[in-house]
């Protein structure tokens, strides 16, 4: 052993530092032969016991073996291990095995290795995983001695680690006699060994440079084309190569070097080591006739203690190559021998990057360097199973001593269910600590936004009140107007934070629902823009509403909150775009279902744009994206919460893509069934239509677009021309035009001044219609003059395009309402009396003042009592009910019970329509139940009373 570099003192230090009880006993008289310094430290003994019987040793006093010795069981059954549970005289526990070996001279003895399991004994209840691990004992082995012969060897390794590498030629070279000559070689391919003959010359300008002079560990060449050191080879045909040092007894022998005779090579560090390892191993071997012997026994004592540990070992080398394991290493990790444990480590075993992201075999070297440094070394590391599964484990690093260096131990401790407790308590945390401030979250925002609310509420209260007090103290019919206009504003407003605030209760009870219904989808978007018409015109802002030509013509959903969801998107729009700026509403369909489609709503803007930061906030309830903005430009901040309420009712989804100072655009879809109701859009049939050509003049490129599609829907044929002076020329040079549609604001000539132009070239024989943003009022008596013939406001419809044509060149096809007006009809319910039952008189003063145009004769009740006498004392007398529901001694719905209870033809077919402010669905509900035609909210909608009335009456 002396010989070969490997001591009995060698391994004694192995077996002391090992963090395991390690004793071995004479089978028979019990006698202590061997124990490690753990033991005698745990048992508190100072002075080598070998010699004495064990309890004589560690249980002193004792007059025979101690109640928990195996030797009796050992005796009678060798073959079987004994486990036991042992306290030592410090207090801590260990997990024993008792085993029987054959000691030297054949000797039968009795092994006992014992982890401590103190830790486990105090924590058992609280980590479970603590119980699982595995005893900690290190068996260290020796290296393989092969039997063959030098030359055998020599050849078979050459070939084996060539395959491996994928390597072209490899070479052994030796330093015999003063001159470099070539010992050994291998071809992968035949070709190479005829085609590359080079000399020994070659290689002995590496030999005595790097290893003789230098002292490099090895030698690296990626490309000898890039290399100017080794510039010598680029005739011998080798293109890279790696040369590591042979050495006996320390002295130099010569080396060992691997080639690539095609492309260049760029050598890993995992291959540069292997061929190290190699190197090494060729070493060994021609030192092996000299110590085969001793090696070969200390090999085989090696090996048998390292396998008896039952906790997965791996030992690895001063160059971080994995030598060696026990079968407890590759049996944990599903491999059916040593050999594909230490050759698929890396590939198999380990994923490409640890948990940290770092490259695994990169952070392997820089572990297994500091387990070297420091000699102990404890970390955890991602593996992976045979089977593909992630394993996480803790792995211990011990430097042990080693012939005359070092050797790292490295113990495996499979950590799966330690994490997965350990996982389970850290999401049961996180989801307290979540559920708290979620919960802390709410409270702040509920707050903030009871004091938004405060002050959106009070702002219009104090508008109401300030402007009723200043028209009570003047009598200028002008500032009482203006102090009217400017209540109505207050009160509109109010209204809509009302409007949300019960629309964000009923989404927070869960009890917002949908109505859906059959509808154009062109009267829809006419409503819409009614709404939002007004504040567009007083920031002379482009609007443009397009539709897909394959969007249905009419839907069936819920139209009032779709209406309410445009209405929002567009007036946000709207505010938050500059004067003269740009608004559009753009609807596709996304795709055809069958009886249902998906639909695409976009509202873009050339507004202010949102934040990153903002965007996350803008649908949350109770929470403003910026509560400078909502203090800048009006507003609760609920309306964008309930649209997507709504529109996640609806089946769709909605969302925002914008940036500050760029604009926005807000989209959402919708999943609707497409309705029955067929387009209108056609040209009168008792025209001729095959000659008839308009002209389109707009700056708005879209508008222009918008045109040519309805105009290629119908058949008829369209130019358009983006300014004055365009469409100027295109009259010079063409036939005259049947129609021209011209933009009122324009750069350059407006739509005024060339109305002039062209009544001034052609008379009256051209028909020009204005098209504006801008109210007609406002331009009426300009445009007007100028020659106009009729207006279309903006944006633009395709009804009321072809329906524009229609009434100037054909017949027109149906009659358009004025938008945004309402017609009272004068004295069109003269002759009918309705019965209106409400108990609060400002209320029934407004309703008899506003209807006082419809010539209709009203009877006012104060409440349900008065309004069924009333009603029983004349029931053919009325044409129709208004009633209250929350009234003093009789409510709404018991009236309307008792009035049909009466039995008379009149009243079971009198219309009773509730006139109420509970407007939600289940109230709605309530009122058809008890007996009731219809419902109408507070405050009155005149329009919605008055289509009521024309259907009852």
């Amino acid at each position: 052993m002396k010989d070969a570099g490997f001591s009995v003192e060698t391994l004694i230090s192995v077996l002391d530092n090992m963090d395991t009880l390690l004793m071995v006993a004479d089978l028979e008289t019990d006698e202590l032969l061997y124990s490690n310094r753990k033991t005698n430290s745990i048992f508190g003994v100072d002075s080598d016991p070998v010699g004495l019987r064990c309890w004589e040793a560690y249980h002193k006093g004792s007059l025979g073996p101690c109640d928990a010795c195996p030797l009796r069981e050992l005796r009678q059954n060798p073959g079987t291990p004994v486990e036991r549970e042992t306290q030592g005289r410090d207090g801590r526990w260990f997990r024993t095995t008792s085993t029987v070996m054959e000691w030297s001279g054949g000797r039968p003895a009795h092994v006992m290795q014992g982890v401590d399991i103190t830790q486990n004994k105090q924590y058992a209840d609280a980590l479970r995983l603590r119980l699982d691990q595995q005893e900690l004992l290190n068996k260290l082995s020796q290296n393989f001695i092969t039997s063959m012969d030098l030359k055998s060897f020599l050849d078979n390794a050459l070939e084996m680690t060539g395959r491996q590498l994928k390597a072209d030629h490899i070479a052994v070279t030796r330093i015999h006699r003063g001159e470099t000559e070539l010992f050994s070689s291998w071809y992968a391919d035949p070709q190479y060994a005829r085609e590359i003959s080079v000399s020994p010359d070659v290689y002995d300008r590496t030999l005595r440079k790097a290893y003789m002079r230098e002292k490099w560990p090895y030698v690296v060449c990626h490309d000898v084309e890039r290399d100017e050191m080794f510039a010598f080879m680029r005739q011998t045909g080798f293109t890279s190569f790696v040369s590591v040092p042979l050495f006996i007894e320390f002295e130099l022998w010569g080396a060992l070097t691997f080639e690539m005779c095609g492309s260049p090579r760029e050598w890993t560090n995992g291959e540069i080591s292997f061929c190290r390892m190699v190197g090494n191993a060729v070493s060994v071997v021609l030192e092996r006739e000299k110590i085969q012997r001793d090696v070969h026994e200390a090999e085989e004592r090696y090996q048998i203690m390292l396998d008896s540990t039952p906790m997965a070992c791996t030992m690895v080398d001063e160059d971080y190559n994995l030598v060696d394991c026990n079968e407890a290493a590759y049996l944990q990790f599903g491999l059916p021998s040593k050999q594909a444990y230490l050759d698929h480590f890396y590939d198999t075993l380990c994923p490409p990057y640890q948990a940290d992201g770092q490259d695994t075999r990169e952070k392997a070297s820089q572990l297994i360097k500091e387990g070297f440094d420091c000699g102990n070394l404890v970390f955890e590391w991602r593996h992976y199973h045979a089977d593909g599964t992630e394993i996480p484990t803790e792995v211990t690093l011990r430097r042990v001593k080693w012939r005359d260096g070092y050797r790292l131990a490295g113990y495996t401790r499979d950590l799966r269910r330690y994490k997965a407790q350990m996982k389970q308590i850290e999401e049961t945390q996180e989801a307290l600590r979540q559920a708290k401030e979620r919960a802390e979250d709410s409270d702040r925002a509920k707050s903030a936004f009871l004091a938004n609310m405060s002050h959106e509420i009070r702002t219009p209260m104090n508008a109401i009140i300030g402007m009723m007090e200043i028209a009570g103290h003047t009598e200028d019919i002008g500032r009482v107007r203006y102090c009217l206009d400017k209540i109505d504003d207050a009160a509109r407003h109010l209204l809509g934070v009302i409007n949300d605030i019960l629309d964000m209760s009923k989404i927070e009870a869960g009890k917002f629902e949908l109505s859906p219904s059959e509808f154009p989808l062109e009267k829809l978007l006419q409503q819409v823009s009614n709404v939002t018409n007004f504040r567009i015109s007083q920031k002379r802002q482009e609007f443009i509403i397009k539709v897909g030509k394959d969007v249905p013509a009419s839907l069936v959903t819920d139209q009032m909150r779709l209406a309410q969801v445009a209405t929002n998107l567009l007036s946000n729009a709207v505010k938050f775009t500059p004067d003269d700026g740009k608004v559009g509403l753009y609807i596709h369909l996304l795709e055809d279902l069958g009886d249902e489609c998906l639909l695409l709503f976009e509202v873009v803007d050339t507004g202010i744009g949102i934040s990153e930061e903002q965007q996350k906030k803008l649908f949350r309830s109770f929470v403003q994206a910026d509560g400078s903005i909502s203090r800048r430009f009006g507003g609760t901040g609920l309306g964008l919460a309930i649209c997507k309420s709504i529109v996640e009712l609806m089946g769709g989804s909605i969302g925002v893509d914008s940036e500050p100072q760029k604009g926005s655009r807000f989209y959402f879809t919708i999943r609707a069934g497409k309705g029955s109701l067929a387009g209108t859009d056609s040209l009168s049939p008792d025209m001729d239509w095959d000659g008839v050509r308009i002209l389109v003049v707009d700056d708005d490129r879209e508008v222009r677009e918008y045109f040519e599609e309805i105009a290629a829907n119908v058949g008829i044929q369209c130019t358009t021309a983006p300014d004055g002076e365009s469409a100027f020329a295109l009259l010079e040079r063409e036939n005259p035009y049947s129609m021209l549609f011209v933009d009122w604001r324009m750069p350059g000539i407006d739509g005024v001044e060339l109305t002039r132009k062209i009544r001034e070239r052609y008379g009256e024989n051209a028909i020009v219609i204005m098209i504006s943003a801008v109210d007609w009022e406002g331009i009426q008596e300009t445009a007007g003059s100028a020659g106009i013939n009729d207006f279309l406001s903006k944006p633009l419809f395709s009804s009321t395009i072809i329906d524009c044509i229609n009434k100037h060149l054909g017949k027109p096809q149906k009659v358009q309402d004025t938008p945004g007006k309402r017609n009272l009809d004068t004295g069109i319910f003269a002759g009918k009396c309705v019965l209106l039952a409400e108990d609060i008189e400002i209320n029934r003063e407004i309703l008899t003042s506003l209807l006082e145009e419809t010539g209709v004769d009203i009877v006012c009740a104060e409440n349900g009592r008065e309004a069924v006498e009333c009603f029983a004392a004349s029931p053919r007398r009325f044409a129709m009910v208004l009633m209250d529901i929350h009234m003093p001694e009789m409510d709404g719905y018991e009236a309307t019970r008792r009035i049909r209870a009466l039995g008379t033809p009149a009243a079971m077919n009198v219309p009773i329509v509730a006139m109420t402010a509970n407007v939600f669905r289940e109230d709605i509900a309530r009122c058809l139940s008890a007996g009731m035609d219809d419902h109408v909210g507070k405050p009155v909608d005149m329009d919605e009373l008055l289509n009521k009335m024309k259907r009852y009456i």
